[in-house]
């Protein structure tokens, strides 16, 4: 179901994006373009689901934990998005739900699930270990209908060379333990100066993860490195705060 909507197949659920990264070549922030077309066509009914979430208010404000239940008064996971996901379960009454990944989000489709007292089936998957990724034609597919993908945390992990070399990646994203070391450590910096040459090599774009000081900044901007992300470039933000964030980042071009 998941392929099928991300790939436009299909729609048959919700599809949710990943965060924002800084150009660290034009030290700029180009907002989310690619994306401003599905948020317009999508207004009508996201204005309808934000006044459908009036009438969970009072619920949602009782949520107040302990694990495994949802706690509304936390900073960790945003309550609009947990407000969506409680009032889409109960809205919608699926049979079965498919979560890659397991966390807050899945406390709160489960206590949905309870509160409106009907069958469904909840699974939530965990990426990791990613097994016989290899061996399936989807990313691909999602490719070839123009979707970007990225490895994520490359350096570590399951983000190895051999999938470089399998998968179609269009973004390299560096993990933010080499990233945090390489101004004062020679073996760090030839570790990402290497891996941007190696991504820039393969076709792709490379993001530089766990940027938090000016001299972060810096050095990824003169080894051409492409985008930066991390707290020096932006903490999390609500929605209305973007604007101003990036007439400040814009004006002062990535120094502060």
């Amino acid at each position: 179901m998941a392929i099928s909507t991300a790939g436009g197949l299909a729609p048959r659920g919700y599809f949710m994006p990943y965060r924002y990264a800084a150009d660290a070549g034009r030290r700029v922030a180009d907002g989310y373009p690619a994306l401003v077309p599905f948020f317009d066509g999508a207004a009508g009914d996201f204005e309808a689901m934000l006044d459908a979430l009036d009438g969970y208010g009072e619920t949602l404000l009782g949520f107040d934990g302990p694990p495994p239940e949802p706690r509304w008064r936390q900073d960790w996971f945003p309550g609009l998005d947990g407000a969506v996901m409680y009032a889409t379960v109960l809205d919608q009454r699926p049979n079965r739900i498919v979560e890659v990944g397991s966390g807050h989000s899945t406390r709160f489709m489960a206590r949905a699930i309870r509160d409106g007292g009907f069958d469904c089936h909840l699974t939530a998957i965990d990426p990791a270990p990613r097994a016989d990724i290899a061996a399936l034609d989807i990313l691909t597919r999602l490719r070839m209908k123009g979707f970007h993908l990225s490895i994520d945390d490359f350096g570590t992990g399951y983000s190895t060379m051999s999938q470089l070399n399998e998968l179609p990646y269009s973004e390299m994203k560096l993990d933010q333990s080499f990233i945090r070391n390489c101004v004062r450590d020679a073996e760090a910096r030839a570790i990402v100066e290497s891996s941007i040459e190696l991504g820039h090599k393969l076709g792709m774009k490379v993001v530089a993860e766990g940027i938090e000081k000016q001299e972060d900044w810096d050095l990824i901007s003169d080894l051409r490195c492409d985008e930066g992300q991390g707290y020096f470039i932006a903490r999390p933000m609500k929605a209305a705060n973007i604007p101003d964030w990036l007439s400040h980042w814009n004006a002062s071009l990535g120094r502060v």
